[in-house]
Parts: C-alpha cells; structure tokens; sequence
C-alpha cells in the first residue's frame, strides 16, 4: 500500500510539472496577443497613404511626414523586432515565474494531503498487520483452546480501540473550521479548573488576572493537549509549569517541562501531523498516541486567532527546558 502511494505521489508531481508548464504558456500566449495588437496598430499607422493635395499636406505634422518615409519605418519595424524579442524572453520568464506562484499553495496542500494519507495509511497498517498475524495463527493451529482464542480476542479488541482512537483523532482534527464562537473568558479561573483534574505535579503562576477573547471549551482542549504532551515527554520528576502574563498587548500562557535538547529545527515540525520526536524528548517507550495532539493545538489555536510557538532552552550542561507558548487577544468591553 506504501509502494502504491508512493507511485501515486510521483504521478502527482508530473501532473504539476505538466500544469505548469501549460499555465506558462497560457500567460505567454496572452502577453504576445497584446503585443502583437500593439504591433498591428503601430505597423498600420506607418502605411499612411500618399498625398498630393498641397493643401491637405499642409495640415500634417512635420513628424508624420517622416514616419512615412520608408527609411524610418524600416528603424521602427527593426526596433519593434527587437522590443518583441525581448518581451518574448522577459514574458517567458515572468510567466513561468508566475505560474509557479499560482501553483505553488495548490501544490503545498496537495503534498500536505499526500503526506496525510501516507502517514495514516502507515499507522494503521502496523495493528492490522498484527490482528491479521494473531488470527491466522489461531486459525492454523487446530488445538488452540478457549483460553487463547479468548487472549487473541483481547489482543484484537486493543488494537481496534486503538485503530478506533485514531480514526476519532483523524475526524476531530478534520472538523475543526474558522467558525468558533469566541467570547469573554476569565483566563486564570479555566486554567485552574483545568489543572484541578491531574493528579501529578503542576506548578501555576500569574502577574495579575487575566480576560481574554476566545472559546473556553478550545482554551481546555489547548489546556489538556500541552499538558499531557509535558507530562508525557517529560524527562525528571520537576513539576510542569504553566504560566500567565501580559507582554506586547497580549495575554501569554507558557507550559513548560524539562526535556532533552531539541534542534530549532525541529521545533515547527512538532506541530506536524503524525510527527514525533521520540529519539529527542525520550519516554522511554512508554508513550501512547500518533503524533496529532500538537496538530490538534495548532490548528485549533490559529482558528481561535490565537499564536501557538515552542521554543527549547538550555539549563544546564544536560537540561533543557521546553516551553509552548500561546499568545492571546485581551477582551475589550
């Protein structure tokens, strides 16, 4: 199934290559029709019919007279030549320049939907592969008894709840759209509501109370998914900080935990769907989930008009801190 999408994402690039190139040429061509108008209205003006009426010659311009001798129109003639030349190399290149920039965020959401798929279609091939494993050799060994077909049941029924979660995952990052009610929330009050519900160790701080613009169902899903995401990654037993304060006329929320060095590079590509930075901010193997949940916060951030960044510190020799930052609109009365 990789190998086909992957035939599928070479296709895709021929087709670009190709519209580009046919894109190129419609620009071309509509630059050399107003050129070639614009030389038609020149070339005709040039073939201005004899006069012999003195009197009629007497109301021509001294200029029009030499635009009709023969040796000025052979200079105008070469000169346009050379302008229709050039305009052809220079229109060939801006139509080409052009048309890759008109291409260019089609080209990007469908690379961004080809990646999709490929990583969906990787995540769940690993649980079917293994359901499909574990079935066939129940039904291949003649003497299995109740108990390990049950096991093998049980088996089976984790990885649908899993392929279940990842689906519902899958749906609710699709779903989210530009449409959210926002509304007069008191900042401080949600977060320690939100907080209230883990049992592990959170650390809060605040300069003052804060009233933002926003949804407070979103304001606790972006709550919930950059707190587990610091418990989860965390790589010491410090508590997780979660921290409010006022800076450039915005209302900030930091949540911070301790983990290991992070490449700035990095940093944006942990809003991608489907990407985790296990050998990074290690967990020891212990860490369920696909790789959405800062998909998730990002998307559901910027529908909110909020601004989610990351950012990764040194402490210490061998610490680094890693802090998730929100910025948000202050409500105004």
């Amino acid at each position: 199934m990789i190998n086909n999408i992957k035939k599928i994402l070479r296709l895709d690039t021929n087709i670009f290559k190709s519209a580009l190139f046919q894109l190129t040429l419609t620009y071309l061509a509509i630059i050399m029709a107003v050129v070639s108008i614009f030389n038609i209205v020149i070339y005709n003006s040039l073939n201005i019919p004899e006069i012999n009426d003195n009197k009629t010659i007497n109301t021509y311009s001294h200029e029009i007279i030499e635009i009709s001798s023969k040796k000025t129109r052979d200079n105008i003639l070469q000169a346009l030549f050379i302008l229709d030349t050039s305009i052809l190399i220079a229109g060939f290149w801006g139509s080409w320049t052009l048309a890759k920039k008109t291409l260019l965020p089609i080209e990007e959401a469908h690379r961004l939907q080809s990646e999709f798929v490929s990583n969906a279609s990787h995540e769940m091939r690993n649980p079917l592969a293994s359901m499909q494993l574990e079935i066939e050799l129940a039904l291949a060994d003649k003497n299995t008894n109740k108990n390990e077909l049950r096991d093998t049941l049980r088996s089976n029924l984790e990885e649908v709840k899993s392929l279940t979660s990842l689906i519902n995952t899958l749906l609710k990052l699709s779903n989210i759209n530009s449409h959210i009610e926002l509304e007069k929330i008191n900042l401080n009050e949600t977060i320690t509501n939100r907080i209230s519900k883990y049992k592990q160790d959170i650390k809060m701080s605040s300069t003052k109370n804060f009233t933002i613009y926003g949804n407070k169902d979103i304001l606790e899903e972006l709550l919930s998914i950059l707190i587990d995401n610091a418990l989860k990654y965390r790589i010491s037993k410090e508590k997780i900080e979660v921290k409010t304060f006022r800076y450039n006329r915005k209302a900030i929320l930091e949540v911070s935990n301790y983990s290991s060095k992070i490449a700035p590079s990095e940093l944006e590509k942990l809003f991608d769907r489907f990407y985790r930075l296990d050998d990074v901010r290690s967990c020891n193997g212990k860490c369920q989930g696909y790789g959405l949940g800062l998909a998730i916060a990002k998307k559901i951030s910027e529908a909110s008009g909020f601004q989610i960044s990351a950012q990764n510190i040194k402490e210490s020799p061998n610490k680094y801190k890693t802090t998730f930052t929100i910025k948000m609109p202050f409500y105004k009365e």
